[in-house]
């Protein structure tokens, strides 16, 4: 399921079960900190793996996994990197 955007993302999660998510850290109308926060919240057991490609994606890596997120990619990713991610956090 995709969705454009954090709160697209959450309106998804309330109509069905969705086993994980992958979210960028910076999106319009509701940042990954703000959908990490609000998933779990709701859903605190839900793997969630943030990826971010900005300047200073280290810093949004660091505070996703603080606040709960199971893995942080940096983008560009490969595929192989991010089903792999997947896999863990789904086992």
């Amino acid at each position: 399921m995709l969705a454009a955007g954090g709160r697209e993302a959450l309106e998804h999660f309330r109509r069905r079960h969705i086993a994980a998510v992958v979210t960028d850290m910076v999106m319009p109308d509701m940042d990954g900190i703000e959908l990490i926060r609000a998933l779990l919240a709701e859903w605190p057991s839900l793997p969630i793996l943030a990826v971010s490609g900005t300047e200073d994606w280290a810093d949004y890596i660091s505070l996703a996994t603080a606040l709960g997120a199971e893995v942080g990619l940096r983008k560009p990713l490969r595929s192989t990197e991010l089903v792999q991610a997947l896999r863990e956090c789904l086992e």
